[in-house]
């Protein structure tokens, strides 16, 4: 799910990135603009001490902050919760059927099972990375009565074959819309060095459209709020501007779900390619 400081690093990265160019790492401490002034970038509110000391350096090291505004946030919440992204595991795994011969073909990999039925029984083996298809099939041949293997073909007593790969999946579901102001303050030694960074980080977040979040939804587009401007700002020899900008965003919470095969009959369950004792019928 995101949050406000997911956002709020979101901003970080995306400011770093305009400033710096592709090479920005957040936490790699001072950074250079392109136009060579150094600077400093991250989320929450500076240390005075600290703030002071690196922007009396010589050169002078700026700081620019992101932080949440206090009271600025609310539900914008209007629709149901609902299911907005759904993804499954990368299939390598293919299984095809002629008469009553089942071909498997490519490489193991988690996330997948494999499911073979004669019938109205079937059985079911989880694959692992280190799986083939040969050691796949291997599972099948020593669980089904009569079935024999030739490489990675594998032969059943006659009967209705069906067989099939079955892969993981996860659903985020988008619980709630929220809204938050977040303050990207420019702490410089100069007012000439405050206003050029105030630009850039101005046409940093003009030129962005939504940010990314970890859940893989986007927010929506940052707007722009009052900022304000502090030329005796209580720190000493430190040159302020603050910008505003109000961000959505969503709670979401991702949910995964197993792979199925079949549905119905009796299906047995080889578990690691091991053979279980048990049945079930789902």
């Amino acid at each position: 799910m995101a949050d406000q400081r997911d956002v709020g690093n979101a901003l970080v990265q995306t400011i770093g990135l305009h400033l710096v160019g592709s090479s920005f790492i957040p936490t790699a401490g001072t950074h250079t603009t392109s136009s060579g002034d150094l600077f400093r970038i991250g989320y929450g509110w500076p240390v005075g001490n600290e703030l002071a000391e690196a922007v009396a350096l010589s050169p002078p090291v700026s700081w620019i902050t992101v932080y949440p505004v206090a009271g600025s946030g609310g539900s914008t919440s209007r629709f149901f919760q609902h299911e907005v992204t759904v993804t499954r595991s990368p299939q390598t795994l293919f299984a095809s059927v002629a008469g009553n011969k089942v071909t498997l073909a490519g490489t193991g990999g988690g996330g997948q099972v494999v499911g073979i039925a004669l019938g109205q029984k079937g059985w079911t083996v989880r694959a692992t990375p280190e799986s083939t298809p040969v050691t796949l099939l291997e599972a099948f041949r020593a669980a089904i009565p009569g079935a024999t293997r030739t490489g990675n073909v594998l032969t059943l007593p006659p009967g209705l074959v069906i067989a099939r790969v079955g892969l993981d999946g996860t659903a985020t579901t988008m619980l709630s819309q929220e809204s938050q102001s977040f303050q990207v303050s420019v702490w410089a030694a100069t007012p000439d060095l405050r206003e050029r960074l105030s630009s850039q980080v101005k046409v940093a977040i003009a030129r962005t459209n939504a940010l990314l979040m970890p859940d893989g939804l986007w927010t929506g587009v940052p707007r722009l709020g009052a900022g304000s401007m502090s030329d005796a700002s209580g720190t000493e020899d430190v040159w302020r501007r603050d910008l505003r900008w109000s961000i959505d965003y969503h709670t979401t919470e991702t949910e995964s779900f197993p792979a199925v095969v079949f549905v119905g009959g009796t299906i047995t369950n080889l578990t690691s390619l091991e053979i279980t004792d048990y049945e079930q019928t789902p």
